[in-house]
């Protein structure tokens, strides 16, 4: 091909036996096809064919990324020629999932290229399966369709039919369903019905469906309760006209010994960040819930949890370590001593007639170790020659000294 443009197409031919995997591009005209580039490998051993087609398949996308690189000709335009119903299968399933290894490569094709751009060619008119054989060099150049291509167009080789899973219920590569059955029970009324002894119970029950006040011995009833138009049970307050949102105004009751309560509690626990039951009830409150109880049941999970627990426990006293030798043994006062420096304090040096002078002073301590008795020496700055002599001044007086 001599006069190669961007608007020939390329084709890329895949093939796959028990020895090889191959790969070929080929630059397709109206008019002529010129050879382009092509890919081949060693089949690894035991092996299905099945998956060395699916390794072809992504030697064929490989091959495209390398001419698409030198040749700057766009992935989208490639068309991919495969003999393997199976692997077009793969690549156009929609409704079944793979093990890891087939799940891997369909992923790496689908990456690099789109389903549609996958077609079938039948073996016979497939050029790369001569790469998969064992022949001479001189026999393979004989082979007039390995570099001048197929024997017909592209078009004439396309499928039109939609690729489909070949024996999906026999395929190893292909994950069985899993059928889980589900029963719904569907409750009548009148079970719920049947939970109640006298009429006056279960009319006190039904009261607020029929825009009633609750008994006046309920749990809730001092919380003046009603249903909302989602039929959600509320809590009534005096502060129904004020310009707050509705769930802060009226929030949604829940019993303490239900299921949700200890949810909720447990969230906006861990959302205040375990700091304790009465940023656990305000965060329940902002929110829009009101548990009837909820003290009581907020104290039993903060009491359960293990943050809480491991925050709040008891501390630990630390073992004081023992005396060393040096304070515990008898000697004359000052052969074991501990040093250290404190100041500075102001000081008058020198007063004038313009006015005084002023400057800071530091001391040295010398604490005895076994005693407890204490030298001080003053020194005008902290430099290491004033200390010095501070030293020099403290064994002149107290005489030599074994360890600091």
């Amino acid at each position: 091909m001599t006069n190669f443009t961007a608007e020939d197409a390329l084709h890329i031919y895949s093939y796959a036996s028990e020895k090889a995997i191959s790969a070929f591009c080929f630059v397709m005209t109206a008019t002529e096809t010129g050879f382009v580039l092509g890919k081949s490998r060693l089949a690894p051993a035991n092996t299905t064919i099945q998956r060395l087609e699916l390794c072809a398949a992504v030697l064929a996308t490989e091959v495209a990324e390398i001419i698409s690189e030198h040749l700057d000709y766009p992935m989208e335009r490639f068309i991919f020629n495969s003999d393997s119903r199976v692997v077009l299968g793969y690549l156009n399933n929609q409704s079944r999932r793979f093990y890891t290894y087939v799940a891997n490569r369909v992923q790496i094709i689908l990456k690099r290229t789109n389903v549609h751009q996958w077609n079938y060619v039948h073996t016979s008119n497939n050029p790369a399966d001569l790469a998969t054989r064992c022949a001479t060099p001189a026999k393979k150049l004989d082979a007039n369709m390995w570099i001048t291509g197929p024997n017909t167009l592209p078009n004439e080789t396309r499928c039109p039919d939609t690729f489909t899973l070949v024996d999906e219920d026999k395929d190893s590569k292909i994950r069985p369903f899993v059928k889980v059955s589900k029963t719904d029970i569907n409750r009548d009324i009148t079970e719920t019905f049947e939970k109640f002894f006298s009429w006056k119970s279960l009319i006190k029950v039904e009261s607020l469906t029929d825009k009633k006040r609750v008994g006046s011995k309920s749990s809730i009833a001092l919380l003046n309760p009603f249903l909302d138009k989602n039929g959600t049970l509320r809590m009534g307050w005096r502060i129904h006209k004020a310009t707050f949102n509705t769930d802060f105004k009226h929030p949604i009751l829940v019993p303490r010994k239900s299921h949700i309560a200890g949810l909720l509690v447990n969230n906006f626990h861990v959302l205040v960040h375990h700091q304790g039951t009465l940023y656990t009830e305000a965060a329940l409150r902002n929110h829009g819930y009101w548990i009837v109880g909820v003290k009581r049941l907020v104290s039993s999970i903060i009491y359960q949890c293990v943050t809480c627990r491991r925050l709040r426990g008891n501390l630990v006293n630390q073992r004081i370590a023992n005396l060393p030798e040096d304070r515990l043994t008898p000697g004359p006062p000052f052969t074991y001593v501990g040093v250290d420096t404190f100041g500075p304090w102001p000081v008058v040096t020198r007063r004038t007639r313009g006015g005084v002078a002023e400057s800071k002073r530091w001391a040295i301590i010398f604490v005895c170790l076994f005693t407890g008795a204490a030298h001080i020496e003053v020194i005008e700055d902290m430099s290491s020659s004033a200390f010095i002599n501070a030293l020099r001044r403290f064994i002149s007086v107290r005489g030599p000294v074994k360890e600091f």
